[in-house]
């Protein structure tokens, strides 16, 4: 806490909200969720479905029994 009394002059500054401010985003980059690990490639004039779960592509999908 003395510290910060101490240094509040350049804390609260431009200097050290950038300062912070990168701190912050480093820490963010460390710790921050991983990727999924999907990727998508297409060709141009390709159709492409990406989900995170099961497609079904040109099935009836109704869940009712006739």
């Amino acid at each position: 806490m003395k510290w910060l009394m101490d240094n509040a002059s350049w804390v609260f500054s431009g200097v050290g909200i950038v300062v912070f401010t990168g701190l912050g985003y480093l820490v963010k980059r460390l710790l921050g969720k991983e990727a999924s690990g999907q990727q998508q490639n297409a060709d141009r004039g390709a159709v492409a479905i990406q989900a995170g779960r099961d497609v079904q592509v040109g099935q009836n999908n109704d869940q009712r029994s006739p």
